[in-house]
């Protein structure tokens, strides 16, 4: 039997803990949860897996979308990556909005594991999140989520009777900050409405969103 120096086992040293994978995000405590506040969420799935923005997988995100909303707990904007999920998101407080992500996570490889028909990790990262503290910050990232398409393939955008659309795989047409478009009626909607800066604020200090503006641009 092989015993460890007791003054050596365990504690703060060069190499200990998880590693984390390349590319990952490091495990640092986050930014303080406040309910003025709407945070930019990004959830990347494994390698390898099938793609996100399919007839297949999207329903599955659309539910669990709709299954997260509750009182304390919102998700107010979302768009569908091959790769990835887009969310704004809102919450009262640090607990609910950790306990409220955990469950979304999970639901969403469960539900994606069951259509797949396999078994395994589906997200190995933890999700990315910013608080958005300003109303400038929010609309920016408002435009990002809702026109992230334009970043990975989809320069041309999508139309219909000549008329520019927006992002199918999205929840842009309920939303009524666009420039030249009318959201459509809140009924079938799996998003809620958000607080005071993503629902009013950002629209008295800054101009309506094109439907053509890749994230970057005015």
């Amino acid at each position: 039997m092989v015993f460890r120096d007791v003054g050596t086992w365990g504690g703060a040293r060069d190499g200990a803990g998880r590693k984390r994978r390349p590319g990952g995000v490091a495990h640092v405590r986050r930014e303080e949860v406040s309910r003025h506040d709407p945070r930019l969420v990004t959830i990347k799935r494994a390698r390898g897996l099938r793609r996100l923005r399919t007839l297949l997988a999207a329903p599955v995100i659309l539910e669990c979308i709709a299954g997260a909303q509750a009182a304390g707990f919102r998700i107010t904007h979302y768009s569908i990556q091959n790769t990835h999920v887009h969310l704004l998101v809102e919450a009262e407080d640090n607990e609910g909005y950790s306990r409220a992500m955990r469950g979304f996570v999970g639901a969403l490889a469960r539900g994606l594991n069951r259509v797949w028909e396999r078994r395994g990790c589906v997200f190995p990262e933890r999700f990315h999140d910013r608080a958005l503290r300003s109303v400038r910050a929010v609309r920016n990232a408002i435009k990002y989520v809702l026109n992230n398409y334009l970043k990975h393939g989809g320069e041309v955008g999508y139309s219909r009777g000549g008329r520019r659309m927006p992002d199918p795989y999205s929840s842009g047409r309920y939303f009524d900050g666009w420039h030249g478009f009318v959201a459509e009626e809140a009924p079938g909607s799996v998003v809620v409405k958000g607080c005071w800066k993503s629902s009013v604020g950002w629209k008295r200090h800054y101009p309506l969103i094109s439907l053509g503006a890749a994230p970057g641009c005015t």
